[in-house]
């Protein structure tokens, strides 16, 4: 509590700090304050404090940041060349173990010093933060999922949890590569393995890899001995396994050493059952003794450098023929500036011909042949004339690799960094000079900024989109929600779902059989809902039709039949009234295109787990319309549904029920007693009707029809 006040009112520091833990150190002398050491949970926290240590000049209390061994043991040198400068007055910039005078790299060694300067006296450890100045790193427990859209990901956490999250080890790859990799479970926690299938990588054995990650000696999450671990691990998997790799972070700290040792075996002769040919194997595998130390990155991190390794897979892919929608023609999107186009488009003449062609069925039997093709000849007039409105295009699928596409966050600023940084860095290979390392980590740096400054304003302009879109257009606000949560295609073959979704609405029949009345002999019929269909009912259906919906077979949308109903209002009046009467369905109102969409949980191979989403006929659908219009004022006129029920009801909402459910416990916590609820969610509720049964309470509740 000590610290906050004196951070709050000697620091003016009004922000609550997030501290992971403080202590003392030294022993304590009178008048003379004790070091303190505070471990931050955030950079943004420390280096704030950091800014802030300027309002403690003229008193006896300043701060500092610590440093690990070798990076201090720099700055004790480049304390006194700095000193010097600023003296000079110089400019001079100091981060972490390099020093900038005049915006030149000063290497220390090169400098004769030849005045004694006293090194000022450091602590020997810097406590830990959880993130770096130029990009957060993630702290996981087992409570945390990285949701990140066409990935899997194998977590091995540091601290299973924990109210500081500590991090750990984590494995990502795509999820069509999730039949191929697999995690092994082992219970050091300094190696996470997984195994790649020996089928992709066509050899005899599978290929099995361990990432490492071996924390900072004397740390506090170095435990015991790392190395014997993941030896005796290593030991035991070696006995089934013969192509085994090793890769992370082991913390050597052995900087330019040699990583192999050259063995004189003339020193072991009669002690190793090994026998010296002369051939070195480093040698015949052209592999360096002498490591290549890396730049760090900062695209990636302040003091680290990504590492790749590269395994060819060969994956077979599915030969599937798209030949029958390689030229596949489609109408263009509806334009409203093409409105009266569109109606001028409509052939009169046909019209006429399929009014008197309605007004014939009328008088005489209709058969199912001649409804289909008076259907089919009112989607022929309508889809000419938005051909001949709109125009079309052919569908092609080209059979190529998928293209990477840049971020919405990429714009041409980034592009214009990306490209200085990288043609620098091709200078820099070319001719390696201390004038070109410093401009290349300048370009990069600026990379980095203009890339931080692009996500920043990407974010904040998504965010201000979505706090708009939600009231005033929420398609467009869930769109940008679920951008890129879909897959593109089930990993279920084709046959199997077909069969799934063919027996998904059969039923089980084993159920009671219920003997349904024979529907000739109802006498009176229900007069509100067989009344014949008014051309208002058609208007005020097709007022509630939403744009931008998909087409099924008949290439129809919602468009075209709002548009096109000051021409075609008797057309749809006669035809619907003939529909209902004889109780035939036109047959292409009864076909649709399934598409699996996957539910974002379960197992992808099984069929189970994708949601049948039909794509029908949006002129049936404008039929079924007035048909759902007619049972729902129904069934409110007469309260055949009771109050609670609130789901797809006019006027009614989820919202109400959770009123209720609240104000219950509000009164069982009053009267200080208990409330048991039971939430019931039926699995495929609306696959697994009781088609007979419903049939049955239709009539029971005088909902009737003529016909056949």
């Amino acid at each position: 509590m000590k610290i906050r006040q004196f951070i709050y009112n000697e620091m003016k520091i009004q922000k609550p700090l997030e501290f992971g833990n403080i202590h003392r150190f030294g022993k304590s002398e009178p008048g003379k304050p004790r070091p303190i050491i505070a471990r931050f949970l955030y950079y943004s926290d420390l280096d704030m404090v950091k800014k802030a240590g300027r309002n403690l000049r003229g008193t006896f209390y300043g701060v500092n940041e610590q440093f690990p061994p070798e990076i201090e043991e720099q700055r004790r040198k480049l304390y006194p060349i700095a000193k010097q400068a600023r003296k000079e007055k110089l400019k001079v910039v100091m981060k972490r173990d390099k020093l900038y005078i005049n915006d030149k790299l000063v290497n220390p060694d090169e400098i004769a010093d030849d005045t004694e300067h006293k090194e000022p006296q450091r602590p020997n450890k810097r406590p830990r933060v959880n993130s770096t100045p130029e990009r957060d790193e993630t702290k996981t427990d087992d409570l945390d999922v990285i949701d990140l859209p066409g990935y899997k990901f194998v977590m091995k956490n540091r601290s299973h949890l924990n109210r500081v999250k500590s991090g750990g080890i984590v494995l990502g790859f795509k999820e069509s590569l999730s039949d191929h990799i697999s995690a092994a479970e082992t219970d050091s926690k300094y190696i996470l393995w997984f195994k790649i299938d020996k089928h992709v990588v066509k050899l005899q054995q599978d290929i099995l890899c361990g990432i490492v990650y071996i924390p900072p000696e004397n740390s506090v999450y170095c435990v015991g001995d790392p190395f014997s671990e993941i030896e005796s691990e290593f030991l035991n998997f070696s006995t089934s396994h013969d192509n085994i790799c090793l890769f992370g972070d082991f913390n050597a700290r052995t900087a330019e050493e040699s990583d192999f040792d050259v063995v004189n075996f003339e020193e072991f002769s009669g002690m190793l059952d090994i026998e010296n040919e002369g051939v070195c194997t480093l040698d015949e595998l052209n592999i360096n003794r002498l490591r290549k130390i890396l730049n760090s990155s900062v695209l990636f991190s302040d003091i680290h450098n990504p590492l790749s390794l590269k395994i060819t897979c060969y994956e077979k892919q599915n030969d599937v023929s798209h030949d029958d929608e390689m030229h596949e023609e489609k109408i263009k999107r509806w334009e409203n500036e093409q409105l009266d186009t569109f109606i001028s488009n409509i052939d009169r003449l046909k019209v006429n011909e399929i009014l008197a062609q309605l007004t014939e069925m009328v008088e005489n039997t209709s058969e199912n042949s001649i409804i289909n093709k008076v259907v089919e000849d009112v989607c022929h007039l309508l889809t000419n004339a938005a051909k001949s409105t709109f125009g079309t295009f052919t569908k092609r699928r080209k059979h190529t690799q998928n293209i990477k596409k840049s971020k919405p966050w990429f714009d041409s600023e980034c592009k214009e960094a990306r490209k200085k940084f990288r043609s620098s860095r091709r200078k820099l290979k070319r001719n390696n000079t201390d004038d070109r390392v410093i401009e290349t980590k300048k370009l990069e740096k600026s990379y980095k900024r203009v890339m931080d400054k692009s996500i920043r304003k990407h974010r904040k302009k998504i965010r201000h989109k979505i706090e708009n879109l939600r009231s005033i257009n929420p398609k467009e606000y869930w769109k940008i929600l679920n951008d890129g949560k879909r897959g593109n295609n089930p990993c279920v073959p084709i046959n199997i779902l077909f069969d799934y979704f063919k027996n998904l609405n059969l039923g089980n029949s084993e159920d009671e059989e219920i003997v349904l009345e024979n529907l000739n002999n109802v006498k009176d019929l229900n007069v509100t809902l067989n009344s014949p269909i008014t051309e208002e009912e058609i208007e005020k259906s097709l007022r509630k039709l939403k744009n931008n919906k998909s087409s099924g077979d008949d290439m129809i949308v919602n468009e075209y039949l709002k548009h096109s109903f000051s021409v075609m209002s008797q057309v749809f009046v006669k035809l619907f009234n003939i529909i209902f009467d004889s109780g035939t369905i036109p047959e292409n109102w009864l076909s649709g295109n399934i598409i699996p969409l996957f539910k974002n949980k379960g197992n992808k191979h099984d069929p189970s787990n994708f949601r049948p989403i039909t794509v029908i006929s949006c002129f049936g659908k404008l039929f079924t319309s007035i048909l759902n219009s007619r049972l729902n004022k129904f069934s409110d006129d007469f309260c055949l549904l009771c109050q609670n029920q609130a789901g797809f009801r006019e006027g009614y909402s989820t919202t109400d029920n959770l009123f209720v459910i609240y104000m219950l416990i509000s009164i069982m916590k009053n009267k200080k007693k208990k409330l048991f609820c039971a939430f019931v969610d039926f699995a495929k509720a609306f696959d697994t009707v009781w088609r007979k049964g419903l049939w049955h309470k239709l009539l029971v509740n005088d909902i009737n029809v003529p016909g056949n």
